[in-house]
């Protein structure tokens, strides 16, 4: 696990090339019906 949310998303960015909100947006079948 992560202690915090800015380690976790920097991770994250690092592995996936985006910020999680940005892959969500992209990626995300509800992403067309919600807004994140």
């Amino acid at each position: 696990g992560y202690t915090d949310q800015s380690h976790m998303i920097k991770e994250f960015k690092l592995f996936s090339g985006y910020t999680p909100k940005e892959y969500i947006a992209r990626y995300s079948p509800v992403s067309d019906y919600f807004t994140f």
